[in-house]
């Protein structure tokens, strides 16, 4: 390098000193030719000519203008001579000690040093260049720097101030960061050129150590934009490899007209990233400017948070406040995360308790409905799919192939359909309330494999989990205020037919079912009659408004049989409704559930649902439908209360108006209108039209008092009438009045008193009548005319019984009262030897007392104990069979007196239905049993009557008696 005459800065890096380096020059030159200490002179302009500002031509001008002031002075002409050669011996030793000084720098320095000519190829390498690259010279020096080759030409040839800059070398090893300095060999001059280049590797390293453990994407760019490095988050955003995207500028990176700020300061901006077509995303830059020892700036740290997520979470979260539909958010919510996770279908599907079954509620893009089941069931095996740690799929298909269980799934309509549309891959998130999972969404694709960790995490990072909660709420939402408002809507229903289209309609409409009816049921015929129906418009159920249905078969005869629920999910299913299911073209039912609507332990109404999907009703919706079914119960049960109300009103015997506090008349009675000379009364009508004004202020609360009354017809009749009132209940403002007849009311009170008589003289004349005929029939076995003047006296006397009882019946019943009972103390065995005495004698006797040495006394009235005593026997007397005794007994059971009457009565015809018929008429007609039972238990006593073997009767009397009385002893 002796053949060197510039100077190379190795800094590259103007001084403020340089401009004193030739002031003073002249002044160290002048020292040496004085003498004054020439060698520390030397020293000096050595140093001197460190400065670019001072070279040795330099130098050498200013020896030889000091040497024409020697010799165009007075000097003399030896110390001229010896001033010329100080002089040139002073500049000899500047120029080797500075060729000296430079060539060592350049072999012994620690960075690469390189010339090159005007053509820009490298003539001349040092050894630390030859080491990095060793096929450098006779290369074009830019093409050694990559994608920067043309900056790199610029900067070597560059006339203004010298630049540092961070380039990529590339090395055999891979590229190496360096500082470069360029410059010219002859500052000023066209010519050769220099590249020192400081190897950066060490620091460059550490801090890309850094750039990659940094969870953000990190660029290292130089001063003119372009990109030094990128770590692996950055090359992630970018899509790229660091190769690809070293030497670029930044700003081809950024989508539309988006500029990336040069600044020489910190900030940070929000800019939208666009690094391939297609892909487009918004990140928050943070660039830090890297200085020089000068100020000036030599790049940039620049790092990257893709902030896409963040504002999706933002904008979703603006969604989530503002919007109110559930099906409309869930749109806006899939046109977001489309954004970030591609997509062909996304379905939002609601599960039950237990993950037994799920169907979508929400699907985007939206598609009509042709899923065969309405909820789709899951197997036990995948039940717990959604505990997984991941819940991505790449293939559907291939996944349900592995295992038996998915084989069957595989098979099912909606996963053939699913599978028939191309879809390959699947990714879902979980959606749980407390703890418990109540939905999912999947995100279905034709792409195989497009899904992994990375999907997760997007979905993660928007927060789908979270905000989809809020799609179900709205939901959850809008299934309550269909319920209100469908109770509401029940509540103000003033007709039945009103009531049950609103039920069927709204059910319809809401849960999309295809097909809600609502029936009657008529028991007198034996059939359900449809009440109301409603379908939707794309099904295929178009029912006769006429429609019957037998009580006794299909899912409905079912439900009414049981009077609970009958829920069928599949006709192929093998389950009791399964069984029931009956088919009726051309509807193609698969699912039905009819819930009965029982009022007072009737079935009035039955619900009936039907579905031409499968698993159309799971439990959820099921006890749903069954708590809105028990809130029409009581407005049905109110309608049904109306309806008997107007028909009871309708056909009321006696006059009966249904009114308001006010008078105002709300139903009315044909006896009432046929009084009030009307063919017909309207709500506007008013009871105090027909009435006196103080017999009106009687009708009004509490009522209850029968007053007599006029009735004013329209015509100008009047009726007598009686007028008494009371509230309803229920409806307390509302009055029923009732009128009844006067007329009428005195020939039903002669009729009832006179229905009353006959039946006591029936009940009276039974015993002397049935003993009368009994005596009769023994006259033609009587043997002597002593037994048969007997008999006919006692017959007689029998008769004549019948005719004083009726008389004295029909008597009381003239005065209005009949005899009123007179309990007293009856001796029972005194009263069976009075019955006896009147039996016709004979040789053997009709009935044989056998009695104790007691006398029991019960309190009593003696006529009705001697009523029931004479029936008793007389019944035995009129069915026996035989001419032995009626054996009658008298015993004390405890505190009570028992009377036992025991005899043979004739056999009962053999056909069962007539012996019924004769067994029948002997206890109630002829013993009249159930009048003897009322007397025995009006005094705390019993009757009984027991069949014996051989045809033999037993019948019992037991009273409770007072206190046993001893038997009188003769004397």
């Amino acid at each position: 390098m002796a053949n060197r005459s510039g100077k190379v800065s190795p800094r590259g890096i103007d001084n403020d000193n340089e401009a004193a380096a030739g002031s003073d020059a002249l002044g160290l030159l002048q020292k040496v030719v004085s003498g004054d200490k020439p060698e520390a002179a030397v020293g000096s302009l050595v140093s001197r000519l460190q400065f670019s500002s001072y070279a040795i031509a330099d130098l050498i001008r200013d020896a030889g203008e000091l040497k024409h002031r020697l010799t165009s002075g007075a000097t003399a002409s030896d110390r001229v001579l010896d001033g010329w050669k100080r002089l040139d011996d002073a500049v000899a030793q500047c120029l080797l000690r500075t060729s000296v000084s430079h060539e060592r720098f350049i072999e012994n320095t620690l960075h690469a040093f390189c010339e090159f000519d005007r053509n820009g190829t490298i003539i001349y390498g040092n050894a630390k260049m030859l080491a990095a690259v060793p096929d450098c010279l006779g290369r074009q020096l830019a093409t050694l720097f990559g994608a920067m080759a043309d900056d790199v030409s610029r900067l070597m040839f560059n006339p203004g101030p010298r630049e540092l800059r961070e380039l990529e070398l590339k090395t055999p090893h891979g590229h190496r960061p360096v500082l470069a300095e360029f410059g010219r060999i002859h500052p000023g001059v066209d010519g050769n050129g220099y590249a020192l280049l400081v190897d950066l590797s060490k620091l460059v390293d550490a801090e890309r150590r850094a750039m990659e453990a940094a969870p953000l994407g990190m660029l290292r760019i130089d001063a003119s934009q372009k990109i030094l490095y990128a770590n692996h988050k950055a090359l992630e955003f970018l899509g790229q490899e660091l190769a690809g995207v070293v030497g670029k500028n930044v700003s081809d990176f950024a989508g539309g007209d988006t500029p990336v700020p040069g600044e020489a300061s910190a900030y940070k901006r929000r800019i939208v990233m666009q690094p391939r077509p297609g892909v487009s995303f918004t990140v928050l830059v943070t660039s830090v400017p890297s200085f020089d020892t000068t100020g000036a700036v030599v790049g940039k740290l620049v790092t990257l948070e893709r902030i896409d997520h963040q504002l999706g979470r933002k904008q979703i979260a603006e969604l989530v406040a503002t919007e109110q539909n559930y099906a409309v958010l869930f749109d806006k919510i899939m046109a977001v995360v489309e954004r970030f996770v591609p997509f062909d279908r996304a379905e939002l599907r609601i599960y039950t308790p237990g993950n037994t079954y799920s169907r979508p509620i929400c699907c985007y893009p939206k598609e009509t409905d042709t899923s065969f089941a309405r909820w789709f069931p899951i197997p036990e095996a995948f039940r717990n799919w959604w505990d997984r740690p991941h819940t991505w799929l790449d293939d559907i298909a291939e996944y349900l192939a592995e295992s038996e269980v998915g084989l069957k799934v595989s098979q099912h309509p909606d996963t053939q359909r699913v599978l028939n549309q191309q879809i390959r891959s699947f990714v879902g998130v979980a959606v749980r309330k407390d703890g418990r999972l109540i939905g999912a969404l999947n995100l279905l694709s034709k792409q195989r494999g497009i899904y992994n960790d990375e999907t997760e995490d997007d979905l993660r990072r928007l927060a789908v989990h979270q905000v989809l909660g809020a799609v179900f709420n709205g939901y959850e939402r809008d299934e309550r205020a269909f319920v209100m408002e469908l109770i509401q809507d029940i509540s103000r229903s003033t007709d039945r037919q009103q009531l049950a289209k609103t039920v069927v309609t709204g059910l319809v409409s809401f849960f999309g079912y295809q097909y809600a009816s609502i029936f009657k049921v008529n028991a007198i015929r034996g059939h359900f009659t449809m009440l109301a129906q409603s379908a939707s418009p794309d099904s295929k159920f178009d029912v006769p408004d006429d429609f019957r249905w037998p009580l006794d078969q299909g899912i409905l005869g079912l439900a009414y049989a049981r009077k609970a629920y009958a829920l069928l999910n599949d006709p192929d299913d093998g389950s009791d409704e399964a069984k029931a299911f009956t088919s009726v073209e051309p509807y193609r039912t698969k699912s039905e559930l009819c819930v009965p609507l029982v009022i007072r332990g009737s079935v009035l109404w039955m619900l009936n649902l039907e579905d031409g999907r499968t698993h159309a009703f799971t439990s959820p919706e099921v006890e749903l439908i069954r708590n809105i079914v028990d809130q029409m119960l009581p407005t049905i049960e109110l309608l049904f209360q109306r309806l008997v109300l107007v028909q009871v009103f309708e056909r009321f015997p006696q006059g009966a108006v249904l009114i308001e506090l006010t008078g105002r008349i709300l139903a009315c009675s044909a006896e009432a209108r046929s009084m009030f000379e009307r063919d017909s009364v309207s709500n506007t009508d008013n009871i105090a039209e027909f009435l006196a004004p103080e017999a009106f202020e009687q009708l009004k609360p509490p009522g209850g008092t029968r007053v007599a009354a006029v009735v004013n017809g329209t015509r100008g009749g009047k009726t007598s009438v009686l007028l008494s009132s009371f509230t309803l209940s229920e409806e307390y403002d509302h009055v029923v009045v009732v009128i009844e007849r006067l007329d009428e009311l005195e020939w039903r009170r002669d009729f009832q008193a006179l229905r009353v008589s006959l039946a006591e003289a029936a009940t009276q004349v039974r015993v002397p009548l049935s003993l009368a005929s009994t005596f009769v029939q023994q006259l033609e076995h009587c043997t002597s005319e002593v037994e048969r003047a007997d008999l006919v006296e006692k017959a007689s006397r029998q008769l004549s019984r019948i005719e004083l009882t009726y008389d004295r019946v029909m008597a009381a019943a003239d005065l209005n009262r009949l005899s009123a009972e007179k309990p007293g103390a009856v001796n029972i065995r005194d009263m069976l030897q009075l019955i006896l005495a009147d039996l016709p004698k004979s040789k053997v006797p009709a009935a044989k007392l056998q009695s104790g040495r007691t006398a029991p006394v019960v309190v009593a009235d003696a006529h009705r104990v001697h009523f029931v005593l004479a029936s008793m026997l007389a019944y035995l007397l009129r069915a026996r069979s035989s001419t032995a005794p009626i054996a009658i007994t008298l015993h004390e059971l405890g505190h009570d007196v028992a009377v036992e009457m025991t005899g043979a009565v004739r056999a009962l015809a053999e056909d069962e239905a007539l012996r019924d018929l004769v067994e029948s008429a002997r206890s109630q007609i002829a013993l009249g049993e159930d009048v003897l039972k009322r007397v025995a238990e009006t005094y705390g006593g019993s009757f009984q009557r027991e069949d014996l073997p051989q045809g033999h009767v037993r019948l019992r009397l037991q009273l409770p008696q007072v206190a046993p009385q001893p038997r009188a002893m003769k004397a």
